[in-house]
Protein backbone atom coordinates (compact mmCIF):
# COMPACT_ATOMS: atom_id res chain seq x y z
CA UNK A 1 0.00 0.00 0.00
CA UNK A 2 1.15 3.55 -0.61
CA UNK A 3 0.39 6.44 1.38
CA UNK A 4 0.91 9.98 0.25
CA UNK A 5 -0.08 13.06 2.83
CA UNK A 6 -1.64 15.89 1.40
CA UNK A 7 -0.80 19.53 3.38
CA UNK A 8 -2.87 23.03 2.96
CA UNK A 9 -1.17 26.08 4.47
CA UNK A 10 -4.59 28.23 3.31
CA UNK A 11 -7.49 27.52 2.28
CA UNK A 12 -8.75 29.95 -0.03
CA UNK A 13 -12.66 29.04 1.06
CA UNK A 14 -11.99 30.55 4.19
CA UNK A 15 -12.12 33.64 3.23
CA UNK A 16 -15.41 33.23 2.39
CA UNK A 17 -16.18 33.25 6.44
CA UNK A 18 -18.45 35.69 7.97
CA UNK A 19 -15.97 36.98 9.84
CA UNK A 20 -14.03 38.20 6.79
CA UNK A 21 -15.60 38.46 3.41
CA UNK A 22 -18.54 41.55 4.30
CA UNK A 23 -15.87 43.27 5.17
CA UNK A 24 -14.05 42.96 1.64
CA UNK A 25 -17.16 43.49 -0.02
CA UNK A 26 -19.03 45.83 1.58
CA UNK A 27 -16.30 48.18 3.22
CA UNK A 28 -13.44 47.28 0.59
CA UNK A 29 -10.75 46.47 3.06
CA UNK A 30 -9.15 43.57 3.72
CA UNK A 31 -8.29 43.14 7.47
CA UNK A 32 -6.06 40.20 8.19
CA UNK A 33 -3.33 39.67 10.69
CA UNK A 34 -0.16 38.41 8.77
CA UNK A 35 2.06 41.46 7.13
CA UNK A 36 1.11 42.59 3.79
CA UNK A 37 4.03 41.02 2.14
CA UNK A 38 4.03 37.72 3.89
CA UNK A 39 3.91 35.07 0.70
CA UNK A 40 1.19 32.60 1.51
CA UNK A 41 0.54 29.75 -0.15
CA UNK A 42 -3.10 29.25 -1.46
CA UNK A 43 -5.13 26.08 -2.50
CA UNK A 44 -8.81 25.29 -2.96
CA UNK A 45 -10.60 22.46 -1.34
CA UNK A 46 -11.63 21.60 -4.78
CA UNK A 47 -7.97 21.47 -5.52
CA UNK A 48 -7.11 19.35 -2.63
CA UNK A 49 -9.78 16.44 -4.38
CA UNK A 50 -8.32 16.40 -7.82
CA UNK A 51 -5.06 16.13 -6.29
CA UNK A 52 -6.12 13.40 -4.05
CA UNK A 53 -8.01 11.91 -7.11
CA UNK A 54 -5.17 11.64 -9.59
CA UNK A 55 -3.13 9.97 -6.74
CA UNK A 56 -5.62 6.74 -6.29
CA UNK A 57 -5.36 6.88 -10.43
CA UNK A 58 -1.97 7.32 -10.56
CA UNK A 59 -0.69 5.36 -7.42
CA UNK A 60 3.07 6.26 -8.38
CA UNK A 61 2.39 9.57 -7.36
CA UNK A 62 2.18 8.28 -4.28
CA UNK A 63 6.29 8.07 -4.53
CA UNK A 64 6.25 11.98 -3.24
CA UNK A 65 4.92 10.75 0.16
CA UNK A 66 4.03 14.22 1.28
CA UNK A 67 2.90 17.04 -1.04
CA UNK A 68 2.63 20.67 0.69
CA UNK A 69 0.10 22.24 -1.86
CA UNK A 70 -0.12 25.26 -3.03
CA UNK A 71 -2.03 26.13 -6.25
CA UNK A 72 -0.89 29.88 -5.84
CA UNK A 73 1.14 32.33 -3.85
CA UNK A 74 -0.06 35.48 -2.98
CA UNK A 75 1.06 38.51 0.04
CA UNK A 76 -2.12 39.77 1.71
CA UNK A 77 -1.36 43.10 -0.17
CA UNK A 78 -1.90 41.23 -3.49
CA UNK A 79 -4.78 39.64 -2.35
CA UNK A 80 -6.34 42.64 -1.31
CA UNK A 81 -5.38 43.96 -4.48
CA UNK A 82 -7.67 40.82 -6.23
CA UNK A 83 -10.72 41.98 -4.35
CA UNK A 84 -10.26 45.49 -5.22
CA UNK A 85 -9.36 46.46 -1.54
CA UNK A 86 -7.30 47.77 0.72
CA UNK A 87 -5.24 45.77 2.97
CA UNK A 88 -4.62 46.65 6.51
CA UNK A 89 -2.82 44.55 8.57
CA UNK A 90 -4.25 44.28 12.31
CA UNK A 91 -1.54 43.77 14.68
CA UNK A 92 -4.35 44.16 17.88
CA UNK A 93 -6.07 40.98 17.14
CA UNK A 94 -3.21 38.55 16.58
CA UNK A 95 -1.92 39.64 20.23
CA UNK A 96 -5.73 39.73 21.83
CA UNK A 97 -6.19 36.26 19.52
CA UNK A 98 -3.51 34.69 22.16
CA UNK A 99 -5.17 35.01 24.63
CA UNK A 100 -9.18 35.14 23.95
CA UNK A 101 -8.97 32.37 20.74
CA UNK A 102 -5.26 30.35 21.66
CA UNK A 103 -5.85 28.32 18.90
CA UNK A 104 -6.61 31.01 16.32
CA UNK A 105 -3.52 32.37 17.74
CA UNK A 106 -1.59 29.69 16.70
CA UNK A 107 -3.04 29.54 13.18
CA UNK A 108 -2.23 33.20 12.67
CA UNK A 109 1.34 32.67 14.03
CA UNK A 110 1.78 29.68 11.57
CA UNK A 111 1.22 32.31 8.91
CA UNK A 112 3.14 34.83 10.29
CA UNK A 113 6.51 32.89 10.61
CA UNK A 114 6.16 30.00 8.29
CA UNK A 115 8.79 29.96 5.91
CA UNK A 116 7.41 26.94 3.62
CA UNK A 117 8.23 27.20 -0.10
CA UNK A 118 6.10 25.27 -2.43
CA UNK A 119 7.55 24.84 -6.17
CA UNK A 120 4.34 25.25 -7.72
CA UNK A 121 6.07 24.54 -11.22
CA UNK A 122 7.05 21.41 -10.14
CA UNK A 123 3.71 20.09 -8.96
CA UNK A 124 2.15 21.40 -11.63
CA UNK A 125 4.83 18.99 -13.55
CA UNK A 126 4.53 16.18 -11.57
CA UNK A 127 0.61 16.09 -10.76
CA UNK A 128 -0.87 18.11 -14.05
CA UNK A 129 -2.10 21.91 -14.42
CA UNK A 130 -5.57 20.91 -14.00
CA UNK A 131 -5.31 20.17 -10.22
CA UNK A 132 -4.47 23.98 -9.80
CA UNK A 133 -6.65 27.04 -9.76
CA UNK A 134 -5.30 30.53 -9.09
CA UNK A 135 -6.40 32.30 -6.63
CA UNK A 136 -7.99 35.52 -9.41
CA UNK A 137 -9.51 32.36 -10.97
CA UNK A 138 -11.22 31.07 -7.72
CA UNK A 139 -12.62 34.42 -7.27
CA UNK A 140 -14.11 34.49 -10.75
CA UNK A 141 -15.30 30.67 -9.92
CA UNK A 142 -16.94 31.19 -7.08
CA UNK A 143 -18.52 34.54 -7.91
CA UNK A 144 -16.93 36.55 -5.12
CA UNK A 145 -18.42 39.50 -5.49
CA UNK A 146 -21.99 38.54 -5.65
CA UNK A 147 -23.62 39.35 -2.71
CA UNK A 148 -26.32 36.94 -2.66
CA UNK A 149 -23.68 34.04 -2.05
CA UNK A 150 -22.31 33.06 1.06
CA UNK A 151 -20.04 30.26 2.61
CA UNK A 152 -23.00 28.35 3.31
CA UNK A 153 -24.14 28.16 -0.10
CA UNK A 154 -20.53 28.16 -1.88
CA UNK A 155 -20.64 24.42 -1.23
CA UNK A 156 -23.53 23.44 -2.97
CA UNK A 157 -24.69 26.20 -5.95
CA UNK A 158 -22.79 25.17 -9.46
CA UNK A 159 -19.54 26.85 -10.13
CA UNK A 160 -18.42 28.67 -13.09
CA UNK A 161 -16.20 25.89 -14.05
CA UNK A 162 -16.35 22.85 -16.12
CA UNK A 163 -14.64 19.49 -14.43
CA UNK A 164 -11.43 18.87 -15.11
CA UNK A 165 -10.49 16.84 -18.16
CA UNK A 166 -10.08 13.10 -17.64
Amino acid sequence: PHFCALRANLFMEELWKDYTRPAIIHKRRFTFSVPGDKRLHLTSVRDMGRIAARIFRQPDLARLNAITVASDVKTPAMMAESFGADFKRDRIFFWVSKFLAPELYTIIRFYTTSESDVDIAQLRDDLGPDCFTSFDDFLAETNWFDNSRTYGNLATDPLKVAAPAR
